[in-house]
């Protein structure tokens, strides 16, 4: 789990977050938290992976391809200080640690400029990383929040139209944000 919040410190760097790839790529690579300019495998001699990550990130009319990679264990120790969500719930960096990759279904790595962290309020000002897992049935593709606190898709649809004052889609941060009345 540690190379997964070392993956998130990079993809905050980066501003990367994982999709499939639908359009023109662009690769991109970074070894041991350096952005590599002109990536041609002399990067890697004499060095052993110990964990190779692939994440993208819309650019324009291309994806951008980020392959991180680390070649020792202490490269993956750096912990993630901003707030951290699982499932809906607020966690604290320890209970991360203790999930296993296979078990996580997404993550959503949202930039402390960005409309979802800002709803957090002081917590988020760091970034917010939402991760749902596989054990979560109500698990969306979505993030969802009701008078600014992240909500489920089915505590959404438990919602009376009646109540709603109003309702931003914003696509690219992928969430809903609802205010009731």
């Amino acid at each position: 789990m540690k190379n997964t919040l070392l993956f998130v410190l990079c993809s905050l760097a980066l501003n990367i977050y994982a999709q499939t790839p639908q359009k023109d790529t662009i690769d991109k690579y970074v070894i041991d938290k350096q952005v590599i300019s002109h990536f041609d495998g002399s990067q890697l001699e004499g060095k052993t992976i110990f964990k190779y990550i692939i994440a993208y990130r819309n650019v324009g009319k291309f994806i951008e391809k980020n392959h991180v990679i680390l070649t020792t264990p202490e490269t993956a120790t750096t912990t993630f200080d901003g707030l951290i969500i699982v499932d809906g719930k607020e966690v604290d960096a320890n209970f991360l640690t203790k999930l296993k990759e296979e078990d996580i279904a997404s993550m959503s790595i949202c930039q402390p400029t960005s409309q979802i962290a800002k709803s957090y309020g002081e917590k988020g000002k760091k970034g917010v990383l939402i991760v749902t897992t596989k054990a979560n049935k109500d698990a969306d593709d979505l993030l969802y929040f009701i008078d600014g606190k992240i909500a489920s898709k089915k505590n959404v649809e438990k919602l009376s139209p009646e109540k709603i004052a109003s309702m931003v889609c914003n696509m690219k941060e992928r969430a809903i944000f609802i205010e009731t009345k």
